[in-house]
């Protein structure tokens, strides 16, 4: 507090400067102070308390963790005597093993404005600041008795500002974790080491439908989770939540009820985290989901995915086949969907019809579906017993447990190319016929132009084939058989017979 004015690092050419090892301001003033020798020091408290005793003479450091540890260690003759050009900035930390409160709190944290940020930042930077004035100076002007006087208000007025300040900090803590907690979309209760509530969040207390503050001081377990889904009782010693304040460990459930205040029953995955203080746990935190519609939606899409007549697939980003529907032994006739899935490729041919190998074609199809997220094909599969079975193939892209996949479908096509082949065995049988008759077959559109004609018609109109096509039927009729044919057209056109 009674050292003299300076107007930044170049002033402390001699002094004993203490700085944080392994911090960004060890770097910063060792690149641009090469020659000097600076006191690597492990805490910011500890630096702080050797400036207080006199073991150095000043500290580099920034201003919330120096204001942070004089108020912690109560230290009352230091002051910030000069600035530097070095920045830092701060992040909202959470612990690693409460994951659950990472979303809601960023998205809490992206409604701050700039403004609150900065008021924030003001309240807790405290620590005196000292700028171009020499105190020694003005004291020795002002007089000794003045001094003390000024001095011993001084200290009243700030040890009042000090607990006000602290104060309001703490309520704008409070109100800012309150806000945080609110604005959450899943359910978060607090309870003590006894199981009682000790906070409860808007969303947690609209989905087990209490109105506001109603579960404060309510044993949890007895209020909201005291049966299993079938309504057998759900005992509190295996209870997961009580277990996380008895042990001390997270429990994480994937899926289990919670009752409301009607009585009514919803699906929940939920984590209960321990509370520590002083090493000793002091309760939990407790947060949950509501997973009614999710778990429907999956049951529905499991009961797709089961009973489908299609086959359905799953590989993994190594391109590894991991799963598959119980369609591939109706498919392959094959007695285990399992036997699809160890034996893949005995259910291909060694080479695909344009003569690509199957193994090459798999990898190629797969590494194109990651690449584009969807991709479809023709495939040639074998059943069990060795006959085609042609497919079409549909691969899509998507994350599973976080990492990607391939989620394909397998479409039968053998009726389809069967039918394809009726098809084109009906018409060369068609063309045969006409082509073989001794009767014209004039083939028209609903506009009475010429679409085909046979060669009996040619000869009997006396035209080429090729020179009738395109042509309107009335340019090779009379007046007579014209007036008929725009008749019956018109008929036609009506639907009448």
């Amino acid at each position: 507090e009674d050292a003299a004015f300076i107007s930044g690092l170049q002033d402390l050419a001699s002094a004993r400067v203490g700085v944080i090892t392994g911090y960004a301001t060890q770097e910063y003033i060792e690149e641009d102070y090469p020659d000097r020798s600076w006191v690597l020091i492990d805490t910011v408290e500890d630096a702080v308390a050797r400036v207080a005793d006199g073991r150095i003479d000043a500290f580099v450091g920034d201003m919330v963790s120096i204001s942070y540890a004089t108020q912690k260690l109560g230290l009352k003759n230091l002051k910030v005597a000069a600035t530097t050009p070095y920045k830092q900035r701060f992040a909202f930390a959470v612990r690693p093993d409460w994951p659950e409160l990472i979303p809601p709190l960023n998205r809490a944290l992206a409604t701050i404005t700039e403004a609150e940020k900065t008021e924030i930042l003001n309240r807790w930077v405290n620590v005196r600041f000292e700028r171009a004035m020499d105190w020694r100076l003005v004291g020795g002007i002002v007089g000794a008795v003045v001094f003390v006087a000024a001095g011993i208000l001084a200290f009243v007025l700030a040890s009042n500002r000090r607990m006000a300040r602290e104060a309001e900090l703490r309520r704008v803590a409070e109100e800012r974790t309150r806000l945080i907690l609110d604005s959450a979309g899943d359910g978060i209760i607090g309870v003590d080491a006894d199981g009682q509530a000790t906070f409860v969040n808007n969303a947690a207390e609209r989905m087990l439908g209490f109105g506001d503050g109603e579960l404060i001081g309510q044993p949890i377990h007895d209020r909201i989770h005291h049966s299993r889904a079938d309504g057998s009782p759900y005992p509190a010693e295996g209870c997961p939540m009580r277990a996380a304040f008895i042990d001390g460990e997270v429990h994480r459930v994937t899926e289990e009820v919670l009752w409301r205040k009607d009585g009514t029953a919803f699906q929940v995955e939920y984590a209960a985290n321990p509370i520590f203080k002083d090493g000793r746990v002091i309760g939990a935190v407790i947060v949950f989901e509501d997973i009614t519609e999710t778990r429907a939606l999956q049951d529905q899409m499991r009961a797709i995915y089961e009973n489908s007549a299609d086959g359905f697939m799953i590989f993994d980003e190594r391109k590894q086949l991991i799963d598959c529907n119980p369609g591939m032994k109706r498919m392959f006739r094959i007695d285990s969907h399992r036997e699809f899935i160890d034996r893949f490729f005995d259910f291909c041919p060694e080479l695909q019809p344009d003569g690509t190998p199957s193994r090459e074609a798999a990898a190629h199809h797969l590494d194109e579906a990651l690449e584009k997220g969807f991709l479809r094909f023709q495939w040639m599969h074998l059943t069990s017993d060795g006959k085609p079975l042609p497919c079409e193939i549909t691969l899509v892209r998507m994350m599973l447990r976080g990492r990607p996949a391939i989620f394909g479908n397998i479409h039968d096509l053998s009726e389809l190319k069967k039918t394809e082949e009726a098809l084109r065995e009906s018409e060369q049988a068609m063309k045969t016929i006409l082509s073989t008759t001794s009767d014209g077959f004039w083939m028209i559109d609903n506009e009475a132009r010429t679409q085909a004609v046979n060669d009996a018609m040619a000869r009997i109109l006396g035209w080429p084939a090729e020179e009738i096509k395109g042509r309107t039927v009335f340019e090779f009729l009379d007046e007579e058989n014209t007036s008929l044919m725009r008749e019956q057209l018109r008929r036609r056109a009506a639907g009448e017979s």
